[in-house]
């Protein structure tokens, strides 16, 4: 097994960069622990009748789940399973493996061997957790005689993320999925523990020596990853205080309209101070332009709370019955950790981003440049239209799909996007133009002219400036 030991946060971050989004990380805070699960971890583990009746037990609690959703929750909350947990996190398995007073490890672990949790191999799973059936020879008459079920229900299996990740709070904070280790055999009896087979799944394990481990928690901590956080306990306690961070003003006749941006110092504040510290800002700018202002603002920690799509600690916002109203966003820090968790690496990101806006290129010129001709038939414009179109829709939903990635790739991608999306703006609606009868050509024109042709020129060269610097 290759092997890695680094010499701080930031070699960590940096080293496991390229890992982001193609590969799955377990933590663990002993360097010389494999991996299994608790389950398998004694000489004498519970019986198989025992694992049955723990999942019947949460089944009937709640019918929705199945035995596999059922095992995988009840991990998550303690109770002994043969479900080992892992991320998609590479910052959330630093977290579990820092913890303990000796070395650590992050075990990094080919993603592509995942299977999804309705794949017939845990199906298979799942009928012998569920059914009081411990016989292989009646499992095998149950199952079919096309293959061996023995070799499919003693394999242990990575089970896809998708499927297990936003199944309960604590897997979408920690990015969660897990391992499901296999069944053993004494004769034809099928028994609780098998022998764990999942040494070819591990691509490298990564050490982290005792001596980093004080400075990984403090830096996780300021990203959000600590107990509280990652185990939906968090009560806030800190005190805030609060930085300007942008300021727009518009003087209009009778009111001054203000929107504004302040970051917040701590990820672990009391609400109740936070919502002091929000009054005393709204004092001040009232007080300075006046009772009738009308005030948007919006609070946030780091600049991984902005982007495309902001998720907001909280947003004031003027009314027509209140100076201003405190709106909460329930799931903040819940959000930001997924937001964290699900990053792909830079180069990646850049590089499908990239892809994509070589693909809608091409496009996007020979719309811009038939628009451009004197005295352009409408009709033959519309006709190209029609042809085009649905490749740069799809293109547009493909980089739609791509997941986030750091903050500072996010600049960079904001202008791809863009790109792609005027692009996508531009063609599609001139499909809806080139169906409408109540619109005279020259006002089609006029907008071709002066909004859509600007703005896909525009877009385009602010995404080839990005690529430049």
């Amino acid at each position: 097994m290759k092997t890695k030991t680094i010499k701080s946060f930031a070699e960590y971050v940096e080293y496991t960069e390229k890992y982001k989004g193609r590969y799955y990380f377990r933590g663990q805070s002993d360097a010389n622990w494999g991996i299994s699960p608790y389950l398998f971890r004694s000489d004498k583990p519970p019986t198989l009748d025992f694992e049955r009746k723990m999942i019947a037990e949460k089944i009937f609690s709640n019918p929705k789940l199945t035995p596999l959703l059922a095992l995988f929750e009840m991990q998550h909350y303690g109770v002994p399973t043969r479900i080992c947990d892992i991320t998609i996190s590479h910052l959330c398995a630093l977290f579990f493996s820092c913890e303990g007073n000796d070395d650590g490890a992050v075990f990094v672990i080919k993603k592509e061997e995942a299977v999804n949790a309705d794949s017939y191999e845990m199906s298979l799973f799942s009928f012998v957790l569920e059914k009081d059936i411990s016989n292989l020879s009646i499992l095998q008459r149950e199952a079919g005689n096309a293959f061996d079920v023995f070799e499919v229900i003693s394999k242990d299996y990575l089970v896809e993320y998708k499927d297990l990740g936003y199944t309960n709070p604590r897997a979408f904070r920690q990015g969660g999925t897990g391992i499901i280790f296999g069944f053993g055999r004494c004769g034809d009896e099928i028994i609780s523990k098998g022998t764990p087979h999942i040494d070819d799944l591990i691509v490298e394990k990564v050490i982290i020596p005792y001596s980093v481990k004080n400075e990984s928690r403090q830096e996780l901590r300021k990203l959000g990853y600590s107990k509280d956080m990652l185990y939906d306990t968090l009560d806030g306690y800190d005190d805030v205080s609060l930085t300007q961070t942008d300021f727009n003003i518009q003087e209009k006749a009778s009111f001054n309209k203000i929107i504004a941006k302040y970051r917040i110092n701590s990820l672990y504040f009391d609400r109740d101070k936070l919502a002091l510290e929000i009054r005393k800002v709204y004092e001040g700018l009232f007080a300075q332009y006046g009772e009738n202002a009308r005030i948007w603002t919006f609070f946030y920690f780091d600049e991984n709370d902005c982007g495309a799509n902001p998720n907001w600690i909280c947003r004031g916002v003027w009314r027509n019955d209140t100076q201003y109203a405190i709106e909460w966003t329930q799931s903040y820090h819940a959000n930001r950790l997924n937001h964290l968790n699900e990053q792909i690496s830079s180069q990646d990101a850049i590089g499908k981003y990239n892809d994509l806006a070589r693909k809608v290129l091409p496009y996007c010129d020979s719309l811009c440049n038939y628009v451009e001709k004197p005295n352009y038939s409408l009709t033959g414009f519309f006709s190209l239209v029609k042809e085009v179109q649905p490749v740069i829709s799809e293109i547009f939903s493909e980089a739609n799909n791509i997941p986030f990635s750091d903050a500072t790739t996010e600049t960079f991608i904001n202008k791809a996007q863009l790109f792609i999306s005027d692009v996508d703006w531009f063609a599609r609606d001139m499909m809806i133009y080139s169906n409408r009868t109540d619109l005279k050509e020259q006002a089609i024109r006029w907008m071709i002219d002066r909004i859509y042709l600007p703005e896909c020129r525009q877009s385009k060269a602010n995404y080839f400036k990005a690529q430049m610097t």
